[in-house]
């Protein structure tokens, strides 16, 4: 008797749960309150990363997408620390292709910093 007095309440404090996080979601909507792009950066640093520079991009716009903020992809800032691979390319291709894609170099990224906070 006492496990389903525990799974009950279990269940319905999951439901009313959603139920809050469903009206938060609507209203956010229907205010317009939500995130944009240009309000979150994620910052990458590479060099010499050929392999893996294109698939580290593909999954922080894929995670974002399908994460609970809303679907929104960050702008993406990529700092090339002088990669002598095929790794400018691939990054200059990515930022041709996708809007939210900056690539920059270590003085453009401190010089971007400073006029952030600023």
């Amino acid at each position: 008797m006492t496990g389903s007095i525990f799974f009950d309440a279990l269940f319905w404090f999951f439901v009313i749960v959603g139920i809050l996080s469903l009206i938060q979601n609507v209203w956010g909507w229907v205010c317009g309150i939500g995130k944009k792009n240009d309000d979150m950066y994620v910052v990458l640093t590479v060099k010499n990363q050929q392999d893996s520079v294109e698939s580290m991009i593909r999954s922080i716009v894929w995670q974002n997408l399908h994460a609970q903020n809303g679907g929104v992809i960050p702008q993406i800032v990529v700092v090339d620390l002088g990669s002598e691979d095929e790794t400018p390319n691939i990054l200059k291709r990515l930022a041709n292709d996708y809007k939210f894609v900056h690539i920059t170099d270590k003085e453009g990224y401190l010089s971007w910093i400073k006029r952030m906070i600023s």
